[in-house]
């Protein structure tokens, strides 16, 4: 995608103007706050690791599991180049060599939304696995993430991730980029396998285990310790701004 190439560019200059004469920096995880700190060379101190607040739902723990003889695998994401459809394509396209067939992978593009999904819609579509389905709304979203049997979230960039920490209170499985975004914000997930976001072959393997109800390569992740200063709340963000 050569426009945002040419954006990436654009805003790494951009964003050196005037930088350091902010007081503080707010960001999103402590990876993305130790990445800003080398590349614009920003005292540690003023950068404020701000956790946003999961979106509750109630009563998940209680709802009846979901008995289906096809798998389902759901990657709700918006239409960009970083966000790595064609990884999750390529995966199916081998777990169809391996006769692996009873499963279904969901993905919110359509096609019409620019010329990375039209490519990747137009070179998949044929495949009877992959659904894509386009963008859902919030509902709709939270009503796939019940259906489904696990979460696939390959993106190669993110300042956080949040499929992953929605989908961590359904108590699934879920495949992530093995990155310092998802590890983050995958803390305290009990089922999580990480793959390489380039190796398809890797993840059709754990695809290949999630439709064998075999979890053996999936575990808890650990919480991660964050670096001071942070906040949890807006309050504790505000109060530490202002004050």
């Amino acid at each position: 995608d050569k426009t945002y190439i040419l954006f990436t560019l654009f805003y790494k200059y951009l964003y050196r103007i005037n930088i350091r004469k902010n007081d503080f920096y707010i960001v999103q995880q402590n990876w993305f706050k130790e990445s800003i700190g080398r590349t614009f060379r920003i005292d540690p101190d003023k950068i404020v690791v701000a956790r946003p607040v999961n979106r509750s739902q109630t009563n998940l723990s209680a709802a009846p599991p979901i008995c289906r003889p096809c798998r389902t695998f759901f990657f709700p994401s918006l239409s960009r180049p970083f966000k790595n459809f064609e990884v999750v394509c390529q995966a199916v396209e081998i777990l169809n060599g391996r006769t692996a067939k009873d499963f279904k992978v969901v993905l919110t593009i359509n096609g019409s939304e620019d010329l990375y999904s039209k490519e990747i819609v137009g070179r998949y579509r044929r495949n009877q696995n992959i659904d894509f389905c386009g963008r859902l709304s919030y509902s709709d979203v939270c009503e796939t993430y019940l259906k489904s049997t696990c979460l696939i979230f390959p993106s190669k960039l993110e300042t956080w991730g949040l499929p992953v920490s929605e989908f961590i209170q359904y108590r699934k499985p879920m495949i992530l980029s093995d990155l310092p975004y998802a590890h983050e914000a995958a803390s305290n997930a009990e089922k999580v396998a990480f793959f390489d976001s380039d190796n398809a072959l890797q993840l059709s393997y754990l695809m290949e285990d999630v439709i064998n109800n075999d979890l053996s390569r999936f575990g808890k992740v650990c919480s991660q310790q964050l670096n001071a200063p942070h906040t949890k709340s807006w309050k504790e963000l505000f109060d530490l701004l202002l004050n």
